[in-house]
């Protein structure tokens, strides 16, 4: 949770890894919940957000980039049960 707040721009910000794709999180919150599930499992997508297992908790993220284009994690994640890296 830190080390994701800690990484703004200009450094390189957090990011993971899907289907060979480098993705950047832009925007994130965190939620503290006692949660059975792989780390780095999209656990839930709604509306506007996508949800994802991390240790100690879940990351609810909003905006992603490929590429320095900003767009939300929904238009790129459709389904759960995705494992990101």
């Amino acid at each position: 949770k830190r080390a994701i707040k800690a990484l703004v721009k200009p450094y390189p910000l957090p990011y993971f890894i899907y289907k060979k794709n480098i993705y950047s999180i832009h925007d994130c919150e965190f939620l503290t919940k006692d949660y059975k599930e792989i780390d780095g499992r999209v656990v839930y997508i709604d509306d506007d957000h996508l949800f994802v297992k991390i240790p100690k908790g879940i990351i609810k993220i909003k905006t992603i980039s490929k590429n320095n284009l900003i767009m939300p994690a929904i238009q790129i994640f459709k389904k759960i049960g995705v494992r990101l890296s």
